[in-house]
């Protein structure tokens, strides 16, 4: 846990704080700090805890206003998605996940990652 402590590197540019708002699942005390490290904390700032994230260097994060699960945390890497997934309808053990995007222009790209279901 990060308490009181400066959670940047380098220069400004480099850094993203985010609060999330507006939802049962997060409340106004919920803020994400992103810069080589990824970071996260539940009472408003006071104290931090690092979050794991496959990429580093995060720079930007876009949480749901309508629904907080759902956010799009951007990093040199790319993007990871964080989206609620109810796993009572699947069966404990490996699953894959395919998921498909596609831009303004049209252009799809697809990509899928295993997963273990543990209910």
């Amino acid at each position: 846990m990060v308490a009181g402590a400066f959670l940047g590197v380098g220069t400004l540019y480099y850094s993203v704080a985010s609060l999330s708002v507006g939802s049962a699942a997060f409340t106004a005390n919920v803020l994400f700090i992103g810069n080589e490290g990824w970071f996260k904390s539940v009472d408003g700032g006071k104290t931090f805890r690092n979050s794991p994230a496959p990429h580093g260097d995060h720079h930007d994060i876009w949480i749901n206003p309508k629904n907080s699960q759902i956010m799009i945390q951007c990093n040199d890497g790319g993007a990871n998605v964080s989206i609620p997934w109810d796993t009572a309808g699947f069966a404990n053990g490996p699953q894959t996940i395919t998921v498909t995007v596609r831009d303004a222009t049209g252009n799809t790209g697809s990509g899928a990652r295993s997963v273990t279901v543990a209910n």
